[in-house]
């Protein structure tokens, strides 16, 4: 968290995308969807994370001073000093791009690993940072992704959703004997399209918006956790086919070379097979290291 100072009033608003609340995630959300220009979405988010609320200005199209209610005070603040405080307190949420030759553009740049949709209308959700997912959820969900990153149609999303967010087990509750960190019921790639077909209805638009930007968040994190597997590009591919080759190729590694084994690592923790071939590929590379000292030293 960090504090601004307001009015010499003081208030403590989040500094990362976990230290905000469901409620400010699917808020700001529901801004990004709207749209608008990137300085009136600053204001708009500082107004969400701070709880401030503009009750006046002194123009109607052209405001210089805008009247806020702040903790319980009617105060007046300058449009200069709350984009200043705006443009602070939004930049871990909004980052730009400068791209050499073209103009300057701001993006969403997502490192929430805290669901903040749990449940939606009866369906649960993954844990934190993708913890209790199976591998196939993840190769699924990688493809899903791919699809939608590359083309932007919302059936693809729609997909992404579906993988993840599913139906409870009847009567399974946190804490039963046999509870093992999951209340969903067990993937099952052959109910993907049909439950997708069903998304629409069941999530909002910005609650659409955040389940994507938690699985971004996660992907981000995964990247900093297992850098042995993503070293080269910096990223998991985003290319429909070569996240297909890519998932195949990480599975028959997990599963030691052995096609037999690979049906095994489909239904182990996503977690444990990123970790073990991120291992491995860690421990061959430590291996060829010494072999190549060894040959120098000879």
């Amino acid at each position: 968290m960090r504090t601004l100072s307001i009015n010499k009033k003081e208030v403590q608003i989040p500094s990362n995308w976990n230290e905000l609340s469901p409620e400010q995630v699917l808020r700001i959300c529901t801004i990004y969807n709207n749209g608008g220009d990137v300085a009136t979405i600053k204001v708009l988010i500082l107004l969400c994370l701070t709880g401030i609320t503009i009750t006046g200005k002194d123009h109607a199209t052209r405001p210089g001073v805008y009247q806020v209610e702040f903790k319980g005070e009617k105060i007046l603040i300058d449009v200069k000093d709350i984009a200043h405080i705006a443009e602070q307190a939004t930049s871990f949420i909004l980052v730009k791009h400068s791209p050499k030759g073209k103009q300057p553009f701001f993006t969403v740049s997502s490192r929430l690993i805290k669901n903040p949709i749990p449940t939606v209308n009866g369906l649960c959700g993954p844990s934190d940072a993708l913890g209790n997912i199976t591998w196939a959820e993840f190769c699924a969900a990688q493809n899903a992704y791919a699809n939608y990153a590359n083309t932007k149609h919302i059936m693809h999303l729609h997909k992404l959703i579906a993988i993840l967010w599913r139906k409870p087990v009847d009567g399974l509750k946190v804490g039963a004997e046999n509870y093992t960190g999951d209340l969903r019921q067990p993937y099952n790639d052959f109910t993907v399209d049909t439950n997708a077909a069903r998304i629409n209805n069941t999530f909002r638009a910005n609650q659409l918006t955040a389940a994507l930007l938690f699985y971004e968040g996660c992907l981000g994190y995964i990247i900093k956790e297992y850098p042995e597997l993503f070293k080269n590009n910096g990223t998991p591919s985003k290319t429909k086919g070569d996240v297909f080759k890519n998932m195949l190729r990480l599975t028959l590694a997990a599963a030691d070379n052995s096609e037999v084994k690979m049906k095994e690592v489909f239904d182990d923790p996503a977690h444990q097979v990123l970790f073990a071939v991120n291992e491995a590929i860690a421990q061959n590379k430590k291996m060829e290291e010494e072999l190549k000292s060894k040959r120098h030293a000879a």
